[in-house]
């Protein structure tokens, strides 16, 4: 992935405004002004890639089977186990955001 883009992702996620600013976009020409009011030096085909490629990815590792769940908790209680996957899927929501919109 573009290093520029991944910049943008790392800013995403520790700036809150920039992550709201990104998942308010209703479309990639949106969200792609708001990266390169970020970065510079990112063409639009590159983002749209990235973002499909980073959308595909976050689809495939936010599935969760029953046997996903039950390897993961190693005796934790499940609702325990909810509590953690929520807050690895809240931390990639910046990046979500991003992706959701192309």
């Amino acid at each position: 992935m573009n290093e520029k883009i991944k910049e943008l992702l790392q800013k995403a996620a520790q700036d809150d405004q920039l992550a709201a600013k990104l998942e308010a976009c209703k479309t990639s020409e949106e969200a792609y002004a708001v990266a390169v009011s970020v970065v510079e030096g990112v063409s639009k085909e590159e983002f749209v890639s990235a973002m499909k490629q980073l959308k595909a990815a976050i689809d495939a590792s936010t599935t969760l089977t029953e046997e996903d769940i039950g390897k993961m908790a190693g005796g934790i209680d499940s609702s325990e186990v909810s509590v953690i996957v929520g807050a690895t899927l809240s931390a990639t929501s910046g990046a979500a955001a991003i992706a959701g919109a192309i």
